[in-house]
């Protein structure tokens, strides 16, 4: 839900060209090469922005799972939609969190 009350206006520096391939490709956002992927910090200061902790992001076409990814990182629940089923597959990889207990398990031979 989108606060009525206004927040105070970020100076956002929409240029992130010299933003650092570590900071661009962190967490999960590295996992796959995928077109059109949006910049991880960008995505963070919308989403800061424009929602509260608590709120819903709609990803309507979650793409690579940038968004989701960014919304959770910042107390957000997210919820995306996208049609493609590679897409779908990526961002449920990057979404949905791995019990450490369950890897040696998953590692037999």
């Amino acid at each position: 839900m989108l606060s009525s009350v206004p927040k105070t206006v970020r100076d956002y520096r929409l240029d992130f060209a010299e933003t650092p391939l570590s900071e661009r490709l962190a967490l999960t956002h590295g996992y796959h090469r995928y077109p059109a992927k949006f910049i991880p910090p960008m995505v963070r200061n919308l989403i800061e922005e424009h929602s509260n902790p608590g709120d819903v992001v709609l990803d309507c076409f979650s793409g690579s799972g940038t968004t989701l990814v960014e919304a959770m990182l910042a107390s957000r629940r997210p919820l995306g939609i996208d049609l493609n089923p590679l897409a779908t597959f990526f961002t449920r990889v990057k979404t949905h969190p791995i019990d450490p207990t369950c890897l040696p398990h998953a590692f037999e031979l």
